[in-house]
C-alpha cells in the first residue's frame, strides 16, 4: 500500500470519527458500528499511525500524544472545538 492510498484511509478514519453520526458501507473489511470505524490496512500499526499523524496535522487537529509498539499503537488529538479523536491500531496478523 502506497503512502498515498493510506494517508486518504486514514483521513477517511479521523473523518468518520469525528462528523459521521451513523453509516452503512459496502466496502469489504469496513465497518461502522457504535461510534466506531474499523479498516483493514496492509501496513504496520507504525505506518499507520505515521500516516494518521499526517493527516491530523493536514487537518489542523492538536495532537495530543502518540505512541507505536510491534502489535499496536495508538494517536489521541483534539479538533478546535475540543471534540477527542482517537484512533488505534492492532495487528491482526504477520500479513495484516
Amino acid at each position: 500500500m502506497n503512502g498515498c492510498t493510506k494517508t486518504t484511509a486514514t483521513g477517511l478514519l479521523v473523518l468518520s470519527l469525528m462528523v459521521i453520526g451513523a453509516c452503512a458501507t459496502s466496502q469489504p473489511g469496513v465497518t461502522y458500528v457504535g461510534g466506531s470505524y474499523r479498516q483493514l490496512f496492509a501496513a504496520t500499526p507504525g505506518e499507520v499511525i505515521e500516516a494518521a499523524k499526517d493527516v491530523v496535522t493536514e487537518m489542523k487537529l492538536i495532537l495530543i500524544s502518540s505512541e507505536t509498539t510491534d502489535v499496536g499503537g495508538m494517536l489521541v488529538a483534539r479538533t478546535a472545538q475540543d471534540r477527542k479523536v482517537v484512533i488505534t491500531a492492532e495487528a491482526q496478523s504477520d500479513d495484516v
